[in-house]
């Protein structure tokens, strides 16, 4: 599976604090998301739901975020508020 550009994915609001937006071109095609932490512990692996993601259990922090697409797996950085 190729790893894509994050340019090319669009998250939003940044940083997050209960709900986080994911835009990619061509879609998500999983149904689930995996957020690791830094370090690269999963902590997290949120339903997606139409673009949204729940992140109000996550503690402040800094976080990867990897989603399938329809043209491979995207990974992105983004902040929990």
């Amino acid at each position: 599976i190729a790893q894509l550009p994050a340019a090319q994915t669009s998250l939003f609001p940044s940083p997050a604090v209960n709900t986080l937006h994911v835009q990619v071109p061509g879609g998500i095609t999983g149904r689930w998301a995996t957020i690791t932490d830094l370090a690269g512990q999963v902590v997290a692996r949120p339903a997606l739901r139409q673009g949204s993601i729940d992140v109000s259990n996550l503690s402040t922090g800094l976080y990867l975020l990897n989603v399938e697409t329809s043209t491979g797996n995207r990974t992105v950085r983004f902040t929990k508020q």
